[in-house]
């Protein structure tokens, strides 16, 4: 035994003795060595010194002398997502990656791996941050490389408010796409700024006449396809854009969002007759556009073979046109909330889709919406997720992104109430043959700690449970059939959520910030579902509003014609984005005073608003009359109410805002919304009379009132 044991003693301080050195009782015990002067390469650097001092306390010196970390970036050799660690003399490790993109997961790689660092989630106290005084690195040649080469989960536009989130994906290897691009495109490489003037042939003939939409427009209108020399423009566009940007790898060619074809009689021969609608629910005009792609592909591969061309399967395009394959270099982001998969019969629907478009393809993407933060209720369901990533796999999908939108200036995006999904899904997509289950145990642990772990868990176990077995059944599944990706403002996802489940959730977050170890990130996760119950009673106390007849409301409690003394007062211009459209209180000729938008080209959406305390709030009926004036087709008037907590519109109290929209044809039309109850003794609403979708014209808005049952 004796001797056993000196084997045993003399075998670790061997092994001890070859491992490299990165720490020895809190000090630095090497540098690290840029190799290739790149700017990934300097921030790879300097993530993993920071993180190396936030573990230990030590702080990595640039040095050129050994023991030392080295790091390059060599193109050809590897993946260009992919690194290597290795050893080729005693006391260097020199890491290797395949590109920009590869030398920055490498040092998140390195920081999780060698550290234990773990990146839970982009909020407050999102990193899991063990305490260490001593830190090697076994030397053992190391190679890795994603196996989905798209992962990212989308979160809007660069914004502020965005910046964490978006910074966090770099650290669990997601990248905005660039292997493979199928966004909404078209309308930027034929935005009207541009050709409007010197080629108006390029835009769509809407019921007879040109349509020219206003610049940066994304939505509703498609060029026409068949007008003389769009072809030949949209190849020179693309021919610039790979000669511009050496490493572009795929170019989108997708459609603008929404409707808006052209109804030419070159572009009608493409469109089926008599007309066909369909898996969407939408008119089919997939062999006219993929017939418009195929050409351009044909002819940009002559000068630029390496050339990939995405578009999305969605929409009006979401069904393989019959009997005609795809160029090689097009590749279909095949588009679809796979929550739906939760119907058998969905998911073989959805599954015989990919079928058709893999037959006809060379390669197929998938695109998703989980929106999961968005919903009130969380919705989670980590192990249907796995199922999705990993049927995938075995598909042959190798791009996958979604819309997630968690992290933002919104009500509900201010917290992070997620838990593990966006982590789970960047974890599998880089190698789905890690398992689910043994990801979320370790993202427990390292978020509260061993003792609290387990009621975090049954906490997201609830989640799960409620969105796997009842959150389907209601008329929220029911009533979306065909649709590409479910509604998460529509809150009957909710009819079947029995409180009791609200207060076992509430109890396993008590006992979890009782027990955690990890006391301010046990209190985040926790402020974020008590933040969201409030919402949620809301909802389930309020269902019977749509029920009561519109005469049940017989109670005025506010008026304003803008003709009443003080009228005026308490309104104030609400903007989405900065822009020059106007919002005002102004004279109308023959029709006394009037709330008047005023929108304008390159304008966002507008509002007047106004914030009204009401004691002792019920169910309400809100009602205004509106008229258009020289608006564009597309104008969207419409008005909003939400429950605020205070005078100054904080803390959305309401489970959303409701809403009405008008018809911009009509004048003199009233919307009218309902709005139930506030839960409290005193509420604040917030009106907006709101305008959008139109370059030119006014909206007009009078006699507001709030009725009370």
């Amino acid at each position: 035994m004796k001797y056993l044991f000196l084997i045993l003693f003399f075998a670790a301080v061997s092994l001890a003795a070859a491992d490299f050195p990165l720490v020895r009782n809190g000090k630095a015990a090497a540098g690290i060595e840029i190799a290739t002067e790149h700017p990934f390469c300097k921030e790879a650097a300097e993530v993993i010194k920071k993180y190396v001092k936030l573990v230990s306390g030590a702080e990595l010196s640039d040095t050129g002398a050994a023991p030392k970390i080295v790091l390059k970036i060599e193109k050809g050799k590897l993946d260009i997502e992919g690194f290597s660690y290795t050893f080729p003399q005693k006391n260097v490790m020199v890491i290797t990656a395949g590109g920009k993109w590869g030398i920055r997961y490498a040092a998140a790689d390195f920081c999780e791996r060698f550290l234990g660092v773990r990146f839970l989630y982009a909020g407050p106290y999102g990193e899991y941050l063990p305490q260490k005084k001593n830190i090697s690195v076994p030397v053992k040649n190391f190679t890795d490389a994603p196996v989905f080469l798209s992962r990212y989960l989308t979160n809007g536009r660069i914004h502020p408010s965005r910046k964490r989130y978006q910074d966090w994906t770099v650290l669990l290897r997601g990248v905005p796409i660039f292997r493979v691009n199928y966004h909404h495109n078209i309308h930027k490489m034929f935005d009207s700024g541009k050709y409007g003037k010197t080629h108006p042939e390029f835009y769509p003939l809407h019921n007879g006449k040109r349509y020219i939409p206003r610049p940066g427009t994304e939505v509703h209108w498609q060029p026409c396809l068949t007008a003389p020399g769009i072809l030949e423009e949209t190849v020179r566009i693309v021919c610039k854009a790979f000669e511009k940007d050496q490493e572009l790898i795929c170019y989108s060619l997708a459609a603008t969002d929404g409707a808006g074809f052209c109804e030419c009689t070159n572009c009608r021969k493409f469109y089926p007759q008599p007309e066909k609608i369909n898996s969407a629910g939408q008119p089919d005009r997939s062999r006219y556009l993929i017939s418009f792609y195929n050409k351009v592909a044909e002819q940009v591969v002559k000068k630029y073979p390496h050339a990939k061309f995405g578009f999305g399967a969605y929409n009006f395009c979401q069904d393989p046109p019959e009997g005609m394959k795809l160029h090689p270099a097009l590749i279909p982001g095949l588009t679809y909330d796979r929550y739906n998969w939760i119907s058998p019969q969905r998911r073989k629907n959805n599954m015989l889709l990919h079928k058709k478009w893999a037959a006809v393809s060379s390669e197929v993407a998938w695109y998703d919406y989980f929106y999961n933060n968005t919903y009130v209720l969380p919705r989670i369901y980590p192990h249907l997720i796995e199922d999705i990533i990993k049927t995938g796999y075995a598909t042959g999908v190798r791009h996958f992104d979604a819309e997630y939108y968690t992290i933002d200036g919104s009500e509900l995006g201010k917290m992070w109430c997620d838990g593990p999904t966006a982590y789970l899904y960047y974890k599998l997509l880089w190698n789905p043959a890690l398992k689910a289950d043994l990801l979320l145990d370790e993202w427990y642990v390292c978020a509260v700690g061993r003792k609290a772990a387990p009621y975090l868990k049954k906490y997201f176990e609830e989640l799960e449970n409620f969105w796997m077995t009842k959150a389907w059944k209601t008329k929220w599944f029911s009533s979306h059939n065909y649709k590409i990706y479910l509604q998460w403002n529509d809150k009957r996802y909710m009819d079947l959520l029995d409180k009791n489940m609200l207060d076992r959730c509430t109890q396993y977050l008590d006992k979890m910030c009782e027990l955690s170890n990890h006391k301010e990130r046990a209190a985040y996760l926790r402020a974020g579902f008590l933040k969201r119950r409030v919402q949620i009673l809301y909802h389930l106390n309020s269902g019977k509003i749509k029920d009561y007849p519109e005469s049940a409301f017989n109670r005025e409690i506010y008026t304003c014609n803008f003709d009443m003394p003080d009228s005026e007062k308490g309104w104030r211009v609400w903007k989405y984005r900065p822009s020059n459209d106007k919002a005002e209180i102004v004279p109308v000729k023959g029709q006394g005073r009037a709330c008047r938008l005023t929108l304008l080209p390159k304008g966002n959406e507008i509002a007047l608003e106004r914030i009204i305390k009401i004691d002792n709030p019920e169910d309400l009926l809100i009602k205004v009359r509106f008229r258009c004036e020289n608006t564009d087709n597309n104008a969207y008037p419409y008005i909003s109410a939400e429950w605020c907590q205070d005078a100054e519109g904080r803390g959305g109290a309401s489970v959303y805002y409701t809403h009405a929209a008008g018809n911009h044809s009509r004048n003199g039309w009233v919307l009218k919304c309902r709005l139930p109850a506030y839960p409290g003794k005193t509420g604040y609403l917030r009106i907006r009379l709101r305008g959008t979708r139109s370059s030119r014209g006014f909206i007009y808005f009078d006699d507001l009132k709030i009725l009370s049952r």
